[in-house]
């Protein structure tokens, strides 16, 4: 080969294959793993975002879908996985501070930004729909919980609405909960609105709940609490179930309040930091996150605690999308599930 053709090649070739280590550093999709899916059994997305401040992964019939993040400026984005591939079907580009869509939300079936923004995962773009939330109730902030929006409004005179098909309805003011703002921590069932009270007057601050059917209130400050500093204002992943309110304080101790009795019992504490709690029936999933940590299912009903998985180091959040597995990720945005049942683990992206 001569000279010519030998410097012909290299300015061809160069340019090629920078482009082909490129896609494979830093473009190519993340690596498939063989799993089974099949369609969730639960509608679970509002008690995940609660265990986890916020979603990274859901479940829509028989495909997950999974934010990834890990500070990759290349290949982070909204990864949708099945049976047989992993693909990306959300980005917004090579990033320094890349940013996630919102998976808090899903609302029929379609992963929503907000109540009028949602994402088309098969062209990968958002697009926009009339709420239709009137002007004067604007700004706001908008969740789902079953299937239904609910939003509050940011303005001097805080309410919380829910939407009834495209009309807003009032649900409850601050005013009516006598709270100086709504409270941002809380969980609504049935027939009841559970939140964490932040009245000016110290003394009736607490574990509250509002009535839907009576309109009335109740707060509980448990005695358990009062030894514990900032500890209402350390609360977190807080559900309920027949009238007693589950809670993380401080990021060590899980508690429970029976509304009912008055009582509040110390559930589990550990010397380490439960980075989730999670809920399905009676049984809470909640993970610790040392070398010697590992996630737990702890019954409320009987209190027994069992270890699922041991010795994991690392553990961010938790998940429960069916009956069968929970699923968690580590802080390099890995995602594992582990079948309650066998304790066998599964790889499902990373």
């Amino acid at each position: 080969m001569n000279k010519r053709v030998f410097v012909l090649c290299f300015i061809i070739g160069l340019p090629l294959l920078i482009v082909i280590l490129f896609y494979t550093f830093f473009l190519m999709p993340k690596q498939h793993f063989d799993i089974s899916i099949t369609s969730e059994q639960i509608s679970h997305n509002y008690h995940n975002t609660i265990a986890n401040r916020s979603s990274s992964l859901i479940q829509i019939d028989d495909k997950l879908y999974y934010n990834y993040r890990n500070g990759d400026s290349f290949r982070y984005g909204t990864y949708e996985i099945t049976d047989s591939t992993t693909k990306r079907v959300y980005w917004e580009g090579p990033a320094l501070s890349p940013r996630n869509i919102s998976l808090d939300n899903v609302y029929h079936g379609q992963i929503a930004e907000d109540i009028e923004t949602y994402l088309n995962t098969s062209t990968g773009s958002l697009y926009h729909v009339d709420s239709g939330i009137p002007q004067e109730l604007k700004p706001n902030h908008s969740f789902v919980v079953n299937d239904v929006w609910y939003f509050y409004t940011l303005g001097n005179n805080p309410e919380l609405y829910r939407m009834n098909g495209d009309k807003p309805e009032l649900f409850v003011s601050a005013d009516t909960l006598g709270e100086p703002e709504i409270p941002f921590k809380m969980y609504i069932d049935d027939s009841f609105i559970y939140y964490v009270s932040n009245m000016q007057n110290i003394e009736n601050n607490g574990i509250a709940r509002y009535s839907l059917k009576s309109g009335e209130a109740q707060s509980i400050y448990p005695d358990e609490l009062k030894n514990i500093e900032n500890a209402l204002s350390s609360i977190s992943c807080l559900f309920a179930r027949n009238g007693k309110a589950y809670y993380l304080t401080n990021y060590n101790s899980i508690f429970e309040t029976d509304f009912e009795s008055g009582v509040t019992k110390l559930l589990y504490h550990s010397d380490d930091y439960i980075s989730s709690v999670n809920m399905l029936d009676d049984t809470l999933f909640f993970s610790e996150d040392s070398e010697n940590g590992g996630i737990y299912a702890l019954s409320v009903t009987n209190g027994t605690i069992e270890e699922l998985l041991s010795q994991r180091a690392g553990i961010k959040e938790l998940y429960l999308l069916d009956w069968e597995y929970v699923y968690y990720n580590d802080y390099n945005e890995n995602l594992f599930r582990i079948h309650r049942k066998t304790k066998e683990i599964e790889r499902v992206f990373g």
